[in-house]
Parts: structure tokens; C-alpha cells; sequence
């Protein structure tokens, strides 16, 4: 489906962060992705990929995030800063990115939807 441009998954199934890479992959064109499903966005190695993962995606609805901060130390690492890192992350691997939407009300998908939106 390499000419796939759209994709709505709503169905109860548990999708892992490779089920984003494998779409990533073979889909890079794909401009609007919407999966009710919670991710962890560091199972994804976005910091050590020099390509954007989804160069055409303008719209991107999840049900939220999974917060895996780093530590150093066994220091939990603020979850503003992680937050910060993580739009930043998410605006490089997804430069076209427009829409970001977060089923969850969770404290740490509503802190990086506030640090993606321009203020």
C-alpha cells in the first residue's frame, strides 16, 4: 500500500510503536493517520534516525502518549522538559504536521500538545 495517503484504525487491538515504524516504512507518503491507541514515542528511536519518519503526515490523531522519561542517576527527568523534547522530536520527524490530536486527557500527552503548539 505504498500509495496509501490515509488511514483510520478504529478497532480494540493493541498496536506496538513498530506498528508506526512498518507504517513509517512502507507508507512515507501518508498525510493523515488516526489510531485510538496509546504509544510510546521513545520505542520508536526517533532521536537516532536521521530521516523524518513521516515526511507528509498533516494530520495525526492517538489516544495518547506513554511517558518513558529518561533519567540520569534515578533523577526523573521534568515532565515539561521531556515534553519539549518530545514535540521537538515529533516536529522533525513530522515537519508537515498540522493537526496533533490526543484522545487522552493524561498529564504528559497534554503537556506535549502544549509544547507542539506554536504560542
Amino acid at each position: 500500500m505504498p500509495k496509501l495517503r490515509h488511514l483510520t484504525l478504529m478497532i480494540q487491538c493493541n498496536l506496538s510503536a513498530a506498528s508506526l515504524l512498518a507504517l513509517a516504512k512502507y507508507n512515507s507518503a501518508i498525510e493523515s493517520c488516526v489510531m485510538p491507541y496509546m504509544f510510546d514515542f521513545e520505542q520508536l528511536g526517533m532521536s537516532m534516525r536521521s530521516r523524518p519518519l513521516f515526511p507528509n503526515i498533516v494530520e495525526l490523531g492517538l489516544g495518547g502518549l506513554l511517558s518513558t522519561p529518561a533519567s540520569e542517576n534515578d533523577v526523573p527527568t521534568d515532565l515539561q522538559i521531556t515534553a519539549l523534547v518530545t514535540a521537538a522530536l515529533m516536529r522533525y520527524h513530522m515537519p508537515k504536521l498540522s493537526e496533533l490530536i490526543f484522545e487522552s486527557d493524561d498529564e504528559y500527552p497534554a503537556a506535549v500538545l502544549n509544547a507542539f503548539e506554536p504560542h
